[in-house]
């Protein structure tokens, strides 16, 4: 999910009223969803489907449950973790660090 609508390689508008909450319990309205495509640290593309547009989010956030439904699988660590491709004989595509509680994905966005 995110609030930048620019990170979006299409865009499609959802109905008004769709919500998301979050976990301080507020929530927050769906504008629309689609696929980003980001550069990973190797330097390869690759899309993220189902991407949530949220304007009133000022974070970045991923749900693991999006990433391996997308067939790939995460193995979290105590300080990093690890997103590889079961499609591609577990190649590591995307690591992240740990800030706090919270697991911070090193990607950005490729150009459009």
């Amino acid at each position: 999910m995110t609030g930048n609508k620019h990170w979006l390689a299409e865009f499609k508008k959802i109905n008004e009223g769709a919500q998301i909450y979050l976990g301080d319990d507020r929530s927050h309205q769906i504008k629309g969803c689609w696929k980003v495509s980001v550069i990973l640290f190797d330097g390869n593309i690759k899309q993220i489907y189902n991407v949530m547009y949220v304007p009133s989010i000022t974070k970045n956030l991923i749900s693991v449950s999006m990433i391996t439904n997308q067939d790939f699988k995460v193995e979290f660590f105590k300080s990093n973790y690890y997103i590889k491709d079961l499609l591609d004989g577990m190649k590591t595509i995307a690591t992240g660090i740990r800030i706090g509680g919270l697991y911070k994905l090193d990607v950005r966005p490729a150009p459009a």
